[in-house]
């Protein structure tokens, strides 16, 4: 049987897509990382000590990753075109109302959390509108940008969008620098406000995906009959295949936040599909029991099995205890268990039942952190070295090009080693330390600019190793919810090491120690995944040593016997 299902153009339209989200990513993600290079002279003239520029400036990096907590129930209803215009305006608005605040207050409302919020909304909105152009099947998870099957075109679109992107990075600092030279710390950031308003235009060209479906003929067999693995012209608005729908959304979210952190949006995704994540797992559960079916069993790693055994034990009790009397402090507790039990299964909390899934967030978030803020205070700190703005742009820009740089050759140094992810991620962060421990033993501009092309080396291979951390322990179908708990923990940590860094800098006098700081924080996340590997490798060694012995035992049992 013959039918006709609508596709995705795989291509067409979907390269204007790709145009929108190189664009909007070259502008956003450098006006961050050059808010300092902006402000560092102003705030001199303000009076504003270390702890209150720090303050502000991880308060907007920690705000870009809490906001992503309502981006998925945003894409989910709006649609990405409409959150990316809502973004842009808040964008917008925010970089333009910072050139006129002069108070502390006014900076962390403004910039802190109006600007971070309107960043982060608009980074989320355009991986999943590029994916649904490259795709072979749609999902309605995310008003129809989103979908689980990858093609060729597709990594070609994100490879190209991201390295067109990437250019903001070094070409951003060298034009503030230029700015800062004709006109004052106000005529700039206004002038940079109209350039983030070309998020406009990026966002404009954010059609649906409804308009560039192409029709496709195929051959129907009876299994797809049955199943409805086709999205035919007839359901193409209507249909909603629940029993695909978390694996299919999931999958896709992992997919779009890997090639949006490539240039560190490390606020973009992660969190930003807890409700959707929970919503999709509600609605599939309730298909299945209505229509009497199980969904077909996914082979789950060590992870998730140890937590469905542990619903099933939550579950078991819950039967045993038998019906509930209906008193007032026996109707309170219910009320609480019920609001315990919906917040564990709208964040999977009991994702931190796993030890080892515990020491991979906490690890990579001390790591997000010393990266982080170092990069936001990159401005702050060349300047406790005497160099001026010029000198600080050429310094970003140098880091900028060798990260993208080494990006590309990462993949290939994994191959040569053949080491798992989490051994690389640990290597890159140890390199990364030793090459920012440089920056405490010279003064010398040339020097500096050797420090910065290191560092931007070992940032380069850090920044690929740590987005494939989760998605090699972590299930597909909870990798949503792991990436969500990443990010919010990432912006705890940040924010919380905000005024630890201003304080330090404000007894000290000087950024050094804050950076040293930053680096005791770094080789902290490297040991705890050192010590776990020496762990569990003692203890992989004793079992073998063992069932070595048992074997033995039993081999000489068997001789006896005979």
């Amino acid at each position: 049987m013959v039918s006709t299902r609508l596709v995705p153009p795989n291509g067409g339209y979907g390269w204007f897509v790709a145009c929108a989200f190189s664009l909007h990513h070259m502008i956003v993600v450098p006006l961050g990382h050059s808010f300092g290079l902006v402000f560092k002279d102003k705030f001199k003239e303000l009076g504003f000590s270390a702890t209150d520029i720090t303050f502000i400036i991880n308060t907007n990096a920690a705000c870009s990753f809490w906001c992503g907590l309502v981006n998925g129930a945003l894409l989910k209803c709006l649609g990405y075109r409409k959150v990316a215009i809502a973004g842009a305006i808040l964008m917008t608005v925010g970089v333009f109302a910072t050139a006129f605040v002069n108070t502390l207050a006014q900076y962390v409302l403004v910039y802190g959390v109006l600007t971070a919020i309107g960043m982060g909304m608009g980074i989320s909105s355009y991986p999943f509108a590029l994916s649904s152009y490259f795709t072979t099947k749609r999902s309605k998870a995310f008003g129809y940008a989103m979908s689980s099957y990858f093609t060729t075109k597709r990594s070609k679109a994100f490879g190209y969008a991201m390295t067109v992107s990437g250019c903001g990075a070094v070409l951003l600092p060298q034009l503030v620098s230029f700015l800062l030279s004709v006109y004052n710390e106000m005529g700039t950031v206004i002038i940079l406000s109209g350039i983030a308003a070309h998020a406009f235009i990026s966002a404009s060209l954010l059609q649906p995906i409804e308009r560039h479906l192409k029709k496709e003929l195929v051959e129907e067999d009876a299994n797809n009959i049955e199943t409805g693995a086709l999205l035919t012209e007839d359901d193409a608005e209507n249909v909603d295949t629940p029993d695909k729908k978390e694996t299919d959304s999931i999958a896709s979210l992992a997919d779009a936040e890997i090639y949006s952190s490539i240039y560190n949006l490390d606020s973009c995704l992660g969190n930003s599909v807890l409700s959707v994540n929970s919503d999709c797992r509600q609605r599939s559960v309730s298909f299945s029991l209505q229509n009497g079916n199980a969904k077909t069993p996914v082979p789950h790693r060590k992870l998730s099995a140890d937590l469905v055994r542990l619903d099933e034990k939550n579950e078991a009790k819950t039967d045993e205890d038998g019906p509930v009397e209906t008193l007032p402090h026996q109707q309170r507790l219910s009320f609480l268990r019920k609001c315990t039990k919906y917040i564990v299964n709208l964040f999977d909390l009991g994702l931190l039942k796993d030890l080892t899934f515990v020491n991979i967030i906490v690890s990579i978030s001390l790591g997000v952190c010393a990266e982080k803020s170092f990069t936001l205070l990159i401005a702050f700190i060349m300047q406790d070295y005497g160099l001026n703005t010029q000198q600080i742009a050429t310094f970003m820009s140098m880091l900028s090009i060798t990260d993208i740089c080494f990006r590309f050759i990462a993949p290939y140094v994994s191959d040569f080693f053949k080491k798992p992810v989490r051994v690389m991620y640990v290597w890159a962060v140890l390199l990364q330390v030793i090459f920012r421990c440089g920056l405490l033993i010279t003064d010398n501009y040339v020097a500096l600019l050797v420090c910065a092309v290191l560092i931007g080396f070992a940032r380069g291979f850090r920044t690929i190793y740590w987005m494939l951390v989760l998605p090699s322990y972590v299930p597909i179908e909870r990798l949503a919810s792991a990436s969500g708990l990443q990010s919010i923990l990432n912006g705890i940590v940040i924010w919380a090491a905000a005024p630890l860094l201003g304080f330090i800098k404000d007894v000290t006098g000087s950024f050094k120690i804050c950076v040293l700081v930053l680096n005791f924080l770094a080789f902290i996340s490297a040991l705890l995944w050192i010590v776990e590997f020496a762990y569990k490798a003692c203890k992989a060694e004793r079992e073998k040593k063992n069932s070595g012995q048992k074997a033995e035992l039993e081999v000489n049992t068997a001789n006896n016997s005979v």
